[in-house]
């Protein structure tokens, strides 16, 4: 065990991702943005949209550490190990944005957690498509979120996930599924999946 979170990095990145992702609760709260050249007639953003990616990012290095072949050809099981280091990163989030929502009283806090984890399982679903790369998915999601995420009438659209009231059941649920996917996919070789133009 010592030895695989050594070569992961575990410690050095998560603290530095759960870290920033805390911090960042505490310094965005419920405050809105203008993007007036990404969003639809010079609407707000929420700041919050945006926090879940350090901790997307700490995980994502975390996984592309360590000697690849040598995990592959081994005995242990790595992947096994990988999925228990997902889920601990995934709890630890939404018990930061839990114990955030509570002590700022902020509603945009209680969505956090569950962003988090629907975003790492959109990261971990594409990883195995495009590897490192795929770290770039979770802020491809917010883009589109804030670009395409709501309805003329201001109100998310059902895809949208990351702007629904954090204790909607539904996007809960989806959000946790997500999460599962990706986890699953943790166990397909590194370029098993070819996309037809590759």
């Amino acid at each position: 065990m010592t030895w695989w979170l050594a070569a992961r990095r575990a410690h050095p990145y998560l603290t530095c991702g759960l870290g920033c992702f805390a911090v960042l609760i505490l310094v965005s709260r419920d405050y809105l943005v203008s993007l007036p050249s990404i969003t639809p007639s010079g609407g707000q953003v929420l700041v919050m949209l945006f926090v879940p990616l350090p901790v997307c990012v700490a995980l994502m290095m975390c996984l592309e550490s360590g000697l690849r072949h040598a995990e592959q050809t081994g005995i242990r099981r790595v992947a096994l190990m990988d999925n228990g280091l997902i889920l601990c990163v995934a709890l630890a989030a939404t018990a930061i944005g839990a114990a955030s929502a509570q002590l700022l009283t902020s509603p945009a806090a209680h969505a956090v957690g569950r962003n988090a984890v629907f975003l790492m399982g959109i990261m971990l679903i594409m990883r195995p498509i495009m590897g490192s790369a795929a770290v770039l998915a979770p802020a491809g999601w917010v883009i589109a979120v804030t670009v395409l995420g709501r309805t003329s009438a201001h109100t998310p659209r059902p895809w949208s996930i990351l702007p629904y009231r954090g204790d909607d059941p539904v996007m809960l649920a989806v959000a946790w599924l997500a999460l599962a996917v990706g986890m699953a996919g943790i166990h397909i070789p590194r370029n098993r999946l070819q996309l037809p133009w590759q």
